[in-house]
């Protein structure tokens, strides 16, 4: 079976990749965009894990990467469904269409979004085998919380062993993660900033993953006052 992991790619600076546009002005790292399309990729892995099996996929494809751009309308509804990276075979790249085109947002753009519409590039990553974590990676002010999940034979769960580990941090220290995968970030910012999120499948082929996790204060994101 597969297994899916979601990167949100975007020129937006809260996120490290420079694919795609997101058009806010500069001072939003108060993470109001990241809050408002947590839900929305999430959303759309589920759908993705849930119709990709093995039948529908090309003959001796192992791997693929898929990037899926949309938008999403002032008033919530998303629009302007393309493939702009495809993953050379034709039913992935109908799936994820099919999928993108069927998400429900009903949720209108945060205010400091300063245009029309919101545009949003999102990359799934199929692998045949193994296991994954979705979101492939976050960023969180201190004491702010995620959900992470599992995928793993083109399902997406909560359940596994779940653990937190820092360079410059330990224990709590590093924030907690609960039993079902709700990280909440420390109070207090470690040295570098930044967490591992691990998850791990006990059993007869154990499988692991992880993800970083990058940490900011709540008052220097809110004096980010600088515009594009």
């Amino acid at each position: 079976m597969w297994t899916v992991q979601v990167i949100v790619e975007v020129s937006f600076h809260l996120y490290h990749s420079g694919i795609g546009r997101v058009d806010v002005e500069a001072n939003t790292r108060d993470g109001t965009i990241d809050a408002y399309l947590s839900p929305i990729v999430a959303e759309a892995g589920k759908c993705w894990s849930r119709v990709t099996s093995d039948e529908k996929r090309s003959p001796g494809l192992k791997q693929a990467r898929l990037t899926v751009q949309f938008a999403i309308s002032r008033d919530g509804h998303v629009h302007t469904v393309e493939i702009v990276s495809s993953s050379g075979d034709e039913v992935l790249d109908g799936m994820a269409r099919e999928c993108t085109n069927e998400l429900m947002v009903n949720k209108p753009l945060p205010p400091n979004v300063n245009r029309d519409h919101l545009v949003v590039n999102v990359s799934m990553l199929y692998n045949m085998d193994g296991l994954s974590i979705n979101p492939s990676g976050a960023r969180l002010v201190t004491g702010e919380k995620e959900q992470f999940y599992i995928s793993t034979a083109g399902e997406l769960s909560q359940s596994g062993t779940w653990s937190v580990t820092g360079v410059g941090c330990t224990g709590d220290a590093c924030g907690t993660i609960s039993p079902e995968g709700l990280y909440t970030a420390p109070n207090a910012l470690p040295d570098p900033p930044f967490v591992r999120i691990n998850a791990a499948l006990p059993g007869a082929n154990p499988l692991s993953a992880s993800c970083i996790v990058t940490l900011c204060k709540k008052q220097e994101t809110a004096s980010q006052t600088s515009k594009r």
